[in-house]
């Protein structure tokens, strides 16, 4: 099973990366696979299924913008509610490892006029564990930092993600890779009957100013 996420940095429609871009996931051909700051255009055929989260509230982001989408190859049972679905979605979905309630999430300082990135964070911390307890949960998307590397995020930040992945028995696959703020973090009796292997793409930052990571997941015989 591949799995991927990149963050697109907010293409217009029309574009001609656009192109660029669909060419680059398809030679990725992620089974799931979770884009931020994207459209609601991008169309990579019909083996997906896709799903949005809700227009944004900010006032800067155009019509047709998407702070997450999920595109899907696998079957799904439903549509599981978050604390912004502006920001955040999750799918429950039939993989070849089980269920696996995919979190796809946008996180950011200006996330909202409201909130700091401190208690919205607080409240995605809520959203992991309230459905990690009767699901095997896969979180996908934009963290906004480089958990490893990137001084910007605070330690009392790093200590709370780590502490809530921890609690969740749950593993980030893609710590790893040096200045990805982009990452799959996953249950972790899930990946413990895997071998995984990761890759990375868009290193020279020519289609977004992210890169692109995929894990793939290879089940023990």
């Amino acid at each position: 099973m591949k799995i991927a996420t990149w963050n697109l940095g907010r293409p217009r429609k029309g574009a001609d990366k656009i192109n660029a871009i669909v060419a680059t996931l398809s030679e990725r051909d992620a089974d799931i696979l979770v884009l931020t700051e994207t459209i609601n255009s991008i169309d990579l055929g019909p083996q997906y299924t896709c799903f949005y989260t809700s227009k944004p509230i900010e006032t800067y982001f155009r019509m047709d913008e998407r702070r997450v989408a999920i595109y899907s190859k696998y079957d799904y049972y439903e549509e599981i509610a978050t604390h912004r679905p502006d920001t955040s979605l999750c799918v429950h979905l039939d993989t070849p490892l089980g269920p696996i309630a995919v979190y796809g999430t946008c996180m950011g300082a200006t996330d909202s006029t409201t909130e700091t990135f401190s208690s919205d964070l607080e409240k995605r911390l809520q959203d992991f564990e309230t459905i990690g307890k009767t699901n095997q949960l896969l979180i996908c998307g934009d963290l906004n930092r480089s958990l490893p590397d990137n001084a910007d995020l605070t330690e009392k930040r790093r200590r709370a993600l780590t502490r809530s992945f921890a609690k969740n028995h749950l593993q980030n696959l893609t710590a790893g890779i040096p200045e990805s703020v982009d990452q799959v973090v996953l249950s972790k009796s899930v990946e413990n009957n895997c071998k995984v292997r990761t890759e990375k793409w868009n290193v020279s930052k020519t289609l977004s100013d992210h890169l692109g990571v995929l894990v793939s997941l290879i089940e023990f015989e």
